[in-house]
């Protein structure tokens, strides 16, 4: 099973222990946005949380949806299947959004550091350099 989970084409390891290893996002409705998360845990830690940033054209964060692990129910092999649901506040202005993921524990005031990465972009050096940049959408 986990030669599957290295031959993917797309994957991001937090922590050695949390791996993303499917990312899609659908507009639901004009101002609702669906993203479907794939997830395998090899372990996890209460309190850890997934945050995801929406960002303009500038980099600049405009609005985020970030949801914790905790109450994630890993199936037998330990995958997670998570569906979110995201809605676009009213004064975000038309234009082109990128998606930044990473994972951090809040009481630890820490981002989990990003290892391998497969596909994805990671981010700039700086405050997120232990997030991914994923897909782009046009409000």
């Amino acid at each position: 099973m986990i030669r599957d989970i290295r031959s993917r084409k797309y994957s991001a390891e937090f922590a050695g222990v949390l791996m993303l290893v499917h990312f899609e996002l659908h507009r639901q409705e004009p101002r609702n946005l669906m993203m479907d998360l794939h997830w395998y845990l090899a372990e996890t830690r209460p309190g850890w949380n997934v945050f995801i940033h929406f960002l303009d054209s500038e980099g600049n964060l405009c609005f985020q949806g970030d949801y914790p692990l905790d109450g994630e129910t890993p199936d037998a092999l330990g995958f997670v299947y998570s569906r979110r649901t995201v809605a676009i506040p009213q004064d975000i202005a038309r234009g082109v959004y990128r998606v930044r993921l990473g994972a951090w524990s809040p009481s630890e005031r820490r981002h989990l550091p990003l290892g391998r990465l497969r596909g994805y972009l990671r981010e700039q050096p700086g405050p997120y350099h232990n997030a991914i940049l994923l897909d782009e959408f046009t409000i």
